[in-house]
């Protein structure tokens, strides 16, 4: 697999050897993992926004700020990494083979508690807010900023 020269290459190999199969290998804990990432993510923007908006008002700043939407949009984004980060290494786990050919979130999430603890669910925790913070306080930031700029030109 080392030794190919291109992508095309790599997805000939797999074809042959794995079957179609193993490039949606992941696909369903993916979809699993998006429920209490999305959940979470957008229960606590709206949380944080109303929260932040409401103490920047109290102390006489602009309640529409972009630092409202950047604070909100950095929290909700770690706490929607937080919840689903179980999944994530689960998802991981298939995808790199480390269970063998098992496909199973059942299975995979068997595999991890008996060989790595409850603590096995938390690998990459870490990287994993520290890149939906910034994200996810850009995307809300620029999202509020070009809704407030459309209704203005409307």
């Amino acid at each position: 697999l080392y030794t190919m020269q291109n992508p095309r290459q790599v997805v000939r190999y797999i074809m042959q050897n794995e079957g179609i199969g193993a490039f949606y290998a992941s696909y369903p804990t993916t979809l699993v993992m998006n429920v209490p990432f999305v959940s979470a993510h957008f229960v606590t923007y709206e949380f944080l926004k109303r929260n932040i908006s409401e103490t920047f008002d109290k102390s006489n700043l602009n309640r529409d700020s972009p630092l409202v939407h950047m604070l909100a949009g950095g929290g909700a984004g770690a706490l929607g990494g937080l919840v689903s980060n179980p999944f994530d290494v689960i998802k991981t786990k298939i995808q790199t083979n480390s269970l063998g050919n098992s496909r199973s979130l059942y299975k995979a999430f068997k595999f991890i508690l008996r060989k790595e603890g409850i603590a096995g669910f938390s690998q990459g925790l870490s990287a994993r807010i520290l890149y939906f913070i910034p994200s996810a306080a850009i995307c809300w930031t620029t999202y509020e900023g070009m809704k407030k700029l459309l209704s203005l030109s409307l």
